[in-house]
């Protein structure tokens, strides 16, 4: 009777060229293959690394939601500066548009958090910011109540 090889657990190294870590096989008795990606990061790269970011994206973030809350508070200034009767609306039409915005912004803020992890950041909040930026422009061309509705729903969303 011929006797089989002893069987050892034994490890072999190789680079994985999609990923390009380090991949590490184990060959165990029972000829189960188990493979880990080990992630090697070095912390003074990756300290770097985020200094930059966050010296380049927290100044843009903070300017977009400055704005943003200029934007919201903004409806009140619209109140006193006369709007409502410049576009006929009444005051309980003003009010709802005032709170039409929240609708939206409760509304989207979950759907948009998924696309925000399914999109790109970048895409998604240039998407938005420009959305925002060409509802903020052309809400100085409104000329009745209908208008204001939709401007609001849009920057809610």
């Amino acid at each position: 009777m011929a006797s089989s090889p002893p069987r050892s657990t034994s490890f072999s190294e190789k680079k994985d060229p999609e990923h390009q870590n380090e991949v590490f096989t184990t060959d165990t008795p029972t000829a189960e293959t188990v493979t880990e990606t080990v992630e090697v990061l070095d912390p003074k790269a990756e300290a770097a690394l985020l200094l930059k970011l966050d010296s380049v994206f927290v100044p843009i973030i903070m300017l977009v939601y400055l704005s943003c809350f200029l934007d919201r508070s903004n409806i009140g200034n619209v109140k006193v500066a006369g709007m409502p009767e410049d576009i006929g609306a009444s005051a309980s039409e003003f009010s709802t548009a005032v709170s039409i915005f929240y609708a939206t912004y409760v509304a989207f803020e979950a759907p948009w958090a998924i696309l925000l992890k399914r999109l790109t950041p970048r895409v998604t909040l240039t998407t938005l910011c420009v959305v925002w930026s060409l509802t903020t422009i052309f809400s100085g061309f409104i000329t009745n109540i209908g208008g204001l509705y939709a401007a609001r729903l849009v920057l809610g969303a």
